[in-house]
């Protein structure tokens, strides 16, 4: 998973937001963009939480007996992967929320704050072309669909089981994955590999982040 937040200057960003609005709204900003960026530290840990106990069991085989989920010891090990995956997962969500209030506040929506979500920002935002098209862009993905479902599924519904499987090949190893699941009748998601999905949707998101906070910048300048 790549830190994106290295490579944008947030500094700038929040100076020319201070020069654009009262220092309360400053203020206001300034706290947005640190949980902005402090979500996707928490993915990331989770997300390598998670590994670092996959590659434990990975280096003691007789820990096989995890992916049957008989002893005590090991139901320990399958609770913290299934909580980290979790975890991780929900705060990659939570920046899509996060991010909209950040537009929002810093191109003055006038969206009641109990509205303000991505698509509503995204209805709000025809006068800025090129963040309309990142917006979409960031938006229009299967697996951004994917993840929104399987948050709202085990927030609203029930957990997803997540299951860990051994691998017999030349490099045996542990392997998780997300079951199938169909969210309020509209579509049935297949079996996802846990790492194939994080890390292709972390890195594609925080990719596009990061040009939605350049862009942000440019309209402020």
């Amino acid at each position: 998973m790549k830190n994106y937040q290295l490579e944008v200057n947030l500094k700038v960003l929040k100076e020319f937001s201070s020069k654009k609005v009262s220092i309360e709204s400053s203020k206001k900003i300034n706290a947005i963009i640190e949980s902005l960026h402090d979500r996707q530290d928490y993915a990331r840990y989770h997300y390598q939480t998670y590994r670092s106990i996959i590659e434990k069991v990975d280096n003691d085989l007789l820990k096989f007996k995890l992916a049957l989920q008989i002893e005590d010891a090991d139901k320990k090990d399958m609770i913290a992967i299934k909580a980290n995956i979790t975890s991780c997962i929900q705060s990659i969500h939570i920046t899509h929320d996060i991010l909209a209030y950040l537009i929002s506040t810093i191109l003055s929506l006038n969206l009641n704050e109990s509205k303000i979500t991505f698509n509503n920002v995204l209805e709000k935002v025809n006068d800025y072309k090129n963040l309309k098209n990142l917006l979409y862009e960031f938006s229009n993905e299967p697996d951004y669909e994917y993840l929104i479902s399987y948050v709202n599924h085990t927030k609203h519904r029930y957990h997803i089981e997540s299951n860990l499987k051994f691998h017999f090949t030349n490099e045996n190893h542990f392997t998780a994955t997300i079951e199938a699941f169909t969210f309020d009748r509209k579509k049935c998601w297949l079996k996802r590999d846990v790492d194939d999905f994080i890390i292709h949707e972390y890195n594609r998101e925080q990719n596009l982040i990061l040009q939605i906070e350049n862009e942000l910048t440019n309209i402020l300048e």
